[in-house]
């Protein structure tokens, strides 16, 4: 960010890149408008996941990871927007 090597994988030094960016435009976006919130989605997801910016299209879930017992299953991607 200020010119300096950063020991980091990929992936952080994208969010960290993508965090900054949308910093720079919060004054920008209106806290209530869909479509800003896409905006803003898109920006700090960029790189990172497919459908940034986007309402998902496919169901998800947190699943434990030693039981495999799906704890918490998310809103229907028909009901997210």
């Amino acid at each position: 960010i200020n010119g300096k090597a950063v020991m980091a994988p990929p992936k952080d030094i994208e969010e960290v890149k993508n965090a900054f960016e949308i910093y720079e435009l919060l004054d920008t976006l209106n806290p209530y408008s869909v479509d800003d919130l896409l905006k803003a989605h898109g920006v700090m997801m960029r790189g990172l996941i497919n459908g940034a910016g986007d309402f998902r299209q496919k169901p998800v879930g947190v699943v434990d990871g030693n039981s495999g017992e799906i704890i918490h299953i998310g809103t229907l991607p028909a009901y997210v927007p």
